[in-house]
Formats: structure tokens, sequence, C-alpha cells
């Protein structure tokens, strides 16, 4: 299985499924199909889906570990509370905020249930309230968000990246509705933690660098966006690799600056950086495939 996640994390995402593939075609045939490996492996491939942004299948992957898992181990059990909470961030992506909720609710009760307040009830806490931000219900995102700060900072510590994390959750929520002073004390904050606890070459990092950079650049203050995103960039090359869509990301982003900076041919180059990842990774289709295409083709019609 380890291969497997390998070649997911490099973005190998054909090889990952042939490779989980013929790992399912071994457990059926020795375990059966109702099997806690088995229910692991078509979870496994259902992440493989997601990061191809290919939803559906990743739900039916998903779907098919939650059966196995309801059958095996029960409703109440964490790795069948993983599996909801998977299937809730498809839907938060898809933006069906109401199955989202619907499952991370789910997973909540099940880890509160078997965990309490343990810390690891922390990435369903976490992530059921970005659904509230998406629907814009920012007050009440930042009511609950409060409550996890309380909890964690009570628990955990100041220091701890869970606690980041949630100060990161906040920031995005102010990002949201256009107060970026207090965004950027947020992720300041939480970068602070993210930089003492895991260093600068993590994804975590390089996530806040990336929040802070999307803040700056609408603020138009492009010279710290491209910084921040330059910082997000060498820790994304250094932990994902050339060919990652999230690399693929950083550079459209900072494409997207040099575009509004009137930069065309850096933009340019950025974009094709990002499209030639789209293309191998998320394939034509893909609507991050497309966006960048269509920003290429209107600059290279404006040459």
């Amino acid at each position: 299985m380890q291969v497997g996640r390998v070649l997911r994390d490099f973005g190998e995402y054909e090889q990952a499924l042939e490779y989980y593939g013929k790992a399912l075609k071994i457990q059926s045939a020795t375990l059966g199909e109702a099997h806690p490996d088995t229910a692991t492996t078509f979870n496994n491939m259902a992440l493989v889906y997601d990061n191809q942004g290919q939803c559906e299948q990743a739900l039916e992957y998903y779907g098919k570990a939650l059966k196995i898992r309801l059958a095996t181990v029960g409703e109440v059990h964490p790795g069948t509370a993983s599996t909801y909470n998977n299937m809730a961030l498809v839907y938060d992506n898809q933006g069906q905020y109401e199955q989202a909720l619907k499952y991370y609710g789910k997973a909540l009760q099940i880890r509160l249930t078997t965990l309490g307040r343990h810390t690891r009830t922390r990435p369903v806490r976490t992530t059921t309230w970005p659904v509230y931000d998406n629907q814009g219900q920012y007050e009440q995102a930042l009511e609950y968000y409060g409550k996890a700060l309380q909890i964690f900072l009570a628990t955990l510590g100041e220091a701890h990246p869970v606690t980041a994390t949630t100060y990161n959750n906040m920031a995005l929520v102010y990002d949201n509705q256009g107060q970026h002073e207090q965004a950027l004390e947020y992720y300041g904050k939480a970068l602070s933690i993210q930089l003492a606890a895991l260093g600068e070459a993590h994804p975590d990092t390089a996530t806040t660098y990336n929040n802070m950079a999307g803040v700056y650049s609408k603020r138009g203050q492009y010279e710290q966006a491209l910084e921040y995103y330059g910082k997000a960039l060498t820790t994304q090359l250094a932990t994902l690799g050339e060919a990652h869509p999230g690399t693929a990301s950083s550079y459209n982003n900072m494409a997207f600056v040099y575009d509004n900076q009137g930069q065309y041919e850096q933009a340019l180059e950025y974009y094709g950086k990002a499209l030639q990842i789209f293309l191998a990774t998320l394939g034509e289709a893909h609507p991050h495939t497309r966006q960048v295409q269509a920003a290429v083709r209107r600059l290279e019609a404006a040459r």
C-alpha cells in the first residue's frame, strides 16, 4: 500500500490506480470483497480519484469502502468516521454543502462517541465549519472556529499545529468577508506556529504562505504576493515535486499576479508551466485546465 501512496503523493495517479487495482484483485481473491483491507484499498483508490478531480468516481469508491466498514466494524468506529469525512470533503468541493454537512455530522458524531475530546476528533471538527463559510454564514463559522480554538488552546496549547490550522481557518473566513487586515493577522499566527512546529518545508506551511499571498494579491500588493507564492512554490517543489496539481496551482497563482501587473510574458511562462502539469495530471476536461487554457489563449491573442 505504501507504493501506491508514494505514487499518489508524487502525482503519478494512473500508476497509483494501476498498483491499487492489482492489490485489490489479490485481496478480493484471498480475503474476499468484505474484508477491512479491501475497504482500505477502495478508500485509497477513491483518494486518487479525488486528487484527480474525478468526484463521481471518488464517491463511488468511498461508497464501496463504507459498505464494507459498516458490515465489518459497524457504524460506531473510527474507520467508518474517516470514510464519512472523506465523502463529505468531496461533496464540499463539489459545492453540495447540505450533503457535506450531513456526512461531516455523521463523522463527528462517531468520533465524539468513540474518542470524546481526543485530538483525533479534529479532522471533522475543523472541516465541518468551512461549509458554513462557503455558504456565506460567516458569523456562524467564526463562532464554531472560536469554540474549537478554545478547546485546542486548553488541550493542545498555542504552539500546536492543530491550533495553527484553526487560526488558518478563521483567517479564511475573514478573507472571504473582505476583512484583509484580520485575515493577515490570523494567517500570521498560523504561520508562526507552523514555522516553529513543522518547519519551512512542510505542506501546511506552504498552504499558509499561499493563503497570505492571495490576500496580498487582492489588495494589489503584488510584490508581497509574488514573494509569498514563491515561498509556497519552493516548499511544494520540495515536498510534492514538479508534476503535482498543488505545484501547478502555485504556478497559476503567480501567473495571475504577473497578468494583473501587465507582465504578460512572465504570465504566459507561468501559465504554461501550470497548464502542462494540469494536462498531465487532471486532463483536458478539468475546470482548472480549462481556466488556464483560456488565460493562455487570451494572452497569446493579445501579442
